[in-house]
C-alpha cells in the first residue's frame, strides 16, 4: 500500500500550484515527521516504495512499516 501526504497552502486551489511546493508548513512538517522515521533516499537499504535514489523524489522521505500484515483469510487488521 502507498499513500501520499500532499501540501496545500492557505489560498492554493489549482493542482499544478499544489503539486510545485517544495515545502509545507512547520505544522505540516512535524505532521509528516511523525507518520514514521526519516531515512535518507541514498542510502536505504529496505523498501523504497518506487522513490528513486538519485534524489529526484527528494533527500529523504518518512518511512514506517509493521510486521503484522493481514491475511486474506483473517481479514484482520491491526489498528495503530
Amino acid at each position: 500500500m502507498k499513500i501520499g501526504v500532499v501540501y496545500v497552502g492557505q489560498g492554493q486551489e489549482d493542482q499544478n500550484d499544489i503539486f510545485k511546493n517544495e515545502a509545507g508548513s512547520e505544522l505540516y512538517e512535524e505532521f509528516v515527521r511523525g507518520l514514521g522515521w526519516m531515512v535518507d533516499l541514498r542510502t536505504h537499504v529496505g523498501y523504497m516504495g518506487g522513490l528513486d535514489r538519485n534524489l529526484t523524489n527528494g533527500k529523504v522521505t518518512p518511512f514506517y512499516a509493521t510486521g503484522i500484515c493481514p491475511t486474506k483469510a483473517s481479514k484482520t487488521f491491526s489498528k495503530h
